[in-house]
C-alpha cells in the first residue's frame, strides 16, 4: 500500500480503528464506466462508531463536465435534471467536503470497491490525497453472512435486503438516501448478528 494512500499524519499518529468515525457513502454516476462516465452526485452519512449516533447527513450534486457521454439509462435512474443540479460543484471542491468531513475516518459502503473505482480515479485525477483511512467496510458482506444460511432472498442488493429487514428505502436512487439506508442495513444486522 503506498503512502500516499494513508490517511494524513497516519504515519506520524496512531487510531484505534474502533475510534474512527464510520462515513456511510453511496455515489451517482452518469454510467457503469469509470473511464467514461463521472461522479454526479456523493452521500454522506458520518457516523461515531460506538454509540452507531448520526453526526451528519450530507448530499453533495458534483456538476457533469461530460453529460454528453452520460448513459440515458443511468440518468433516468437518478432523475437527473439540470434544475436539481443548480448548486452543484466541481469534483475538486466536492472531494474536499469528502476529505473534510471524512477526516481520518472509515469509509463503509454497499459494494463500496465500485464506488471506490470512481472515487478513487477522481481523487488521482485531481491530485487530492484522500485525508481518511484506507481501509474499507462493506456491509454486503455482513448481509451474505446473516443469510447465507436462509431460503431468501436471492439477491443481494440494498434494496432487497432492506426489505427484507423490513427497513424502508426510498425507490428512488439517490447518493444519501441510499447511503442512508446502507446505514440502516448495517445497524439492523449488527443487532441480529450480535456485533
Amino acid at each position: 500500500m503506498s503512502k500516499s494512500f494513508m490517511s494524513m499524519g497516519e504515519e506520524k499518529e496512531k487510531f484505534d480503528f474502533r475510534d474512527r468515525k464510520l462515513v456511510f457513502i453511496d455515489l451517482e454516476m452518469s454510467g457503469l464506466d469509470v473511464l467514461t462516465h463521472e461522479v454526479l452526485e456523493i452521500g454522506l452519512v458520518v457516523v461515531e462508531q460506538k454509540s452507531l449516533q448520526v453526526l451528519t447527513k450530507k448530499s453533495i450534486k458534483v456538476a457533469p463536465t461530460k453529460l454528453k457521454d452520460a448513459d440515458p439509462v443511468a440518468l433516468e435512474i437518478i432523475k437527473f435534471r439540470d434544475e436539481d443540479w443548480k448548486d452543484s460543484v466541481d469534483i475538486v471542491t466536492a472531494l474536499n467536503i469528502l476529505n473534510d468531513l471524512a477526516d481520518k475516518a472509515m469509509l463503509i459502503g454497499w459494494n463500496i470497491a465500485f464506488d471506490w473505482s470512481f472515487l478513487g480515479l477522481s481523487f488521482e485525477k485531481a491530485r487530492i490525497k484522500p485525508k481518511f483511512d484506507y481501509h474499507f467496510l462493506d456491509v454486503i458482506s455482513l448481509a451474505y453472512i446473516y443469510f447465507k444460511n436462509r431460503n431468501k432472498p436471492s439477491k443481494l442488493s440494498l434494496r432487497t435486503i432492506a426489505r427484507e429487514l423490513e427497513i424502508k428505502v426510498d425507490d428512488v436512487h439517490g447518493a444519501l438516501t441510499d447511503a442512508y439506508a446502507t446505514y440502516e442495513v448495517y445497524k439492523k444486522l449488527v443487532q441480529l448478528l450480535g456485533l
